[in-house]
Parts: structure tokens; C-alpha cells; sequence
């Protein structure tokens, strides 16, 4: 029992909230590391601080002698609007919140480098408090719609890395992280008939628990082609261990033959309502994901870095039909003095998601979407301070009535800003 499809179908004002919500479309939101983040995520073939435990494990064998890396605080807004959804008017779903996106440190362990981090790749806190009314007069047809959703979806990697030289120009590293992501969800709706004060009534309760753990190792090499240019690779796959999911919906009971609400202002209670539960055991996403990336280091104040993700499909994830997607990104870090370092990057954010069938009803929203970072750090003998910010937007097509096959243009933006800071110990 999907979460989506306890909305009834025939009920046009009935918005559909996925069991998926619009962070799992896309891979990345939220950009990790002090300097990586300000690069724009570009940073395979480096990965020389904390934040190579996630990103690149091989990198760490270049990192300070105990170095220790953190993100004070991330706030992240994400915004989509679909258009034109009631009579023309819009309709907004956001998300904004403040959590410590990294924390990692880094040491020597035997002839290798040993690494450990906590990470929160995504995080999604929606608070919506929505009231429509005025929608129409005539008998037997929702006259006003109201409804009080709230999700927090936080996802969580933890764990170890150890990189070891291979020769005098490469390295290897593995890393080996604990998942942890947890689900909570409230949606209640209330919709009134015409006549008002006469008419019938709707109500739906759902509340939704989920949670799943996992491991997700990770390999890494880079090898210095030469003095200027490095390249880094690296392959992992997610590993669902366990997983739970609860669904449970107090809601009117509607008629079979003309899909109306049975209750009115006289009714009976019991003969009225229904209680639902459903218990799961959901999949997740777990596609192979490779990347390929290089860097060019022009002198020692200046570098340019560039890189491929690619995420594979997944016939095992059984939400929707999850796409093979291919991401880039380019990244520069400019040394404007011996205290202060800028960095700028360029990505896409593409969707994993197939595209708005025009015969198909509850599907999930596709945008690909494009961003851009800063980065500006303060640097010290043995510490840095940074600030940072990204920024990515994108147009497509989704859904936002379940049960139907219209679709909307639908607009998401993602914001972030996080301080960071590093300490060589």
C-alpha cells in the first residue's frame, strides 16, 4: 500500500505524497567537505582532507599528519512549484533546516593513512500548512480543501577509511560506511462538499515510519600522471540490510459506485470511517555508482579539477523505474593570497527519474537541474575557516494530483550554506 495511493483516486484535490520524497530524485543536494563542497563536488582525483572517507578513500594518503575536518552547520532550503495545478494557481512544497553536514578526521596508521567521518548526505524537513477554498458551488463536488503535512527524512554514513601508497606515484583506499536513513511523516486532510454547510465531509489521517540500514563500501585509486596532473576513480554500491515500513490511515469511507464520501454532518461515526495499516519491508535505491575525475595543477596557487558521476540503474527498486544518470562537474581553488583561498564550481544535478508519461498517473516528478558553488577560506598555520554556498535550479514535469494523468511544469531550487573548519592536530 503505497503511501500516494491512499489518496483516493477520484478525489482531484487529493496532492500526492509519495513515499519517495523529491531529495531521493537526485543525487546531489547537499555537497560534502570543506574545500569539495566549494568545488562543486569535484574532487575524486584530491580528495586529500577528512571528507576523502566519502569522497575518494585513495586521497587520504596525501592528507595532513592528524587532521581533523567539520562542518559547523549546513543550512539547506529546497523549493518545488508546480504550476497551474488549481485554477491556475500554483502550488509550493518546502523544505529548510540546519544540520552539521560532515565530520571527519584523519591519521597516520602504520605505512597507510587511516581515516574516519560521519557524514549526512540528505537531510528534508517539510513543515505545510495548506487551505483552499472557494473551489466550487455546485452540489456534490469539494468545495474547500485543507491540509497539515509534516516529514523529516535524514539520512546518515559513518565509518571507517584506510589508504595506502602503491609505488611512488599511486595510491589505493577503501572505505567502509555504515547507512542509516529514518522516515517520519504526518498528513491529515480535510475536505468539505458543497453545499457548505450541508454537504459531505472528508477526512484523512496517515502517519508514516520508516527506516532502513545498510552498508556502503567503497574503492578508490589515484595516480599522479605527472607532477601537474592527477587522476582519481573510484566504484561503490549501496547494501540494504534491513528495512521497515508502517502506513497507517484513519479516513471516511467512500462509496464504491459514485466515489463520494459517505459521511455528512448526520452520520454515523462507526459506519463512516476505516482504519488502515500496512507493514512493508521497502527496497532502496542501490545503483552501481562510478566516478572518473582529473585534476591540473597549473602552480601551487592555482588548480582545476573536473569530473563524471555515473549512478546505474537498479531493477531491484520497486518505488518507480530508476534511470541510469550521468553527472559532471568542474571545480577551481585559486590561492588569492597565503590567508585566503576561493573556490568555484559548476554541476548538474540530472534526475533519476524517467520522463512524465502522459498515459500514467502517480509518477514521480523529473527536473534536471544545474548549480553553481563558492567557497571562501581564511587559512592559518595548521587551520582554515570557510565559508561556503551553492545554489541549483532546474524545470521539468511532475505530478501533483494522485490519480490523474495530468501533469504540471514543475520547478525546484536548492540552497545551501554551511561554515566549515580544519585543524592539523
Amino acid at each position: 500500500m503505497k503511501f500516494r495511493y491512499l489518496f483516493p483516486v477520484w478525489m482531484m484535490f487529493s496532492f500526492l505524497s509519495e513515499t519517495s520524497h523529491s531529495g531521493e530524485y537526485h543525487y546531489k543536494d547537499i555537497l560534502i567537505g570543506e574545500r569539495a563542497s566549494g568545488l562543486g563536488g569535484t574532487f575524486t582525483s584530491i580528495s586529500d582532507d577528512p571528507s576523502g572517507v566519502y569522497y575518494n578513500p585513495a586521497g587520504l594518503i596525501y592528507a595532513f599528519e592528524n587532521y581533523l575536518s567539520g562542518s559547523a552547520n549546513t543550512f539547506v532550503s529546497t523549493k518545488s512549484v508546480s504550476k497551474d495545478v488549481l485554477g491556475g494557481q500554483p502550488y509550493t512544497i518546502s523544505s529548510s533546516g540546519m544540520s552539521p553536514t560532515f565530520f571527519g578526521f584523519s591519521q597516520s596508521l602504520g605505512k597507510g593513512k587511516f581515516g574516519f567521518a560521519v557524514i549526512t548526505p540528505d537531510s528534508e524537513s517539510i513543515n505545510q500548512d495548506d487551505r483552499i477554498t472557494g473551489l466550487s458551488s455546485r452540489p456534490d463536488t469539494p468545495e474547500s480543501f485543507s491540509r497539515k503535512y509534516f516529514r523529516t527524512d535524514t539520512t546518515y554514513l559513518f565509518g571507517p577509511a584506510y589508504a595506502l601508497s602503491v609505488g611512488q606515484r599511486t595510491s589505493l583506499g577503501i572505505s567502509l560506511l555504515g547507512f542509516a536513513r529514518t522516515d517520519r511523516a504526518i498528513n491529515n486532510q480535510f475536505v468539505r462538499y458543497a453545499p457548505d454547510a450541508t454537504g459531505k465531509y472528508l477526512f484523512q489521517n496517515v502517519a508514516l515510519d520508516r527506516e532502513f540500514y545498510g552498508m556502503v563500501p567503497k574503492i578508490g585509486i589515484q595516480h599522479m600522471w605527472s607532477d601537474r596532473l592527477a587522476l582519481g576513480a573510484t566504484l561503490s554500491k549501496r547494501v540494504l540490510l534491513s528495512s521497515s515500513s508502517v502506513i497507517r490511515a484513519t479516513r471516511t469511507k467512500t462509496d464504491p459506485i459514485t466515489g463520494l464520501p459517505v459521511a455528512d454532518p448526520g452520520g454515523a461515526f462507526s459506519q463512516e470511517v476505516e482504519i488502515l495499516e500496512d507493514k512493508t519491508e521497502p527496497t532502496l535505491q542501490a545503483p552501481w555508482v562510478g566516478t572518473l575525475g582529473g585534476t591540473w595543477f597549473f602552480d601551487k596557487t592555482l588548480l582545476l579539477s573536473a569530473e563524471v558521476n555515473y549512478h546505474s540503474a537498479d531493477s531491484n527498486f520497486r518505488d518507480y523505474r530508476l534511470t541510469p544518470t550521468l553527472n559532471w562537474s568542474v571545480g577551481s581553488e585559486w590561492f588569492l593570497s597565503e590567508q585566503f583561498a576561493l573556490r568555484l564550481g559548476v554541476y548538474t544535478n540530472r534526475a533519476n527519474t524517467p520522463t512524465i508519461d502522459s498515459n500514467s498517473t502517480n509518477q514521480p516528478d523529473h527536473v534536471d537541474m544545474t548549480g553553481g558553488s563558492i567557497g571562501l577560506s581564511f587559512l592559518k598555520p595548521g587551520s582554515s575557516f570557510t565559508l561556503g554556498a551553492s545554489y541549483a535550479s532546474g524545470t521539468g514535469k511532475g505530478q501533483a494530483i494522485a490519480g490523474t494523468t495530468l501533469s504540471q511544469e514543475l520547478t525546484r531550487t536548492t540552497l545551501a550554506i554551511s561554515l566549515s573548519g580544519s585543524y592539523q592536530l
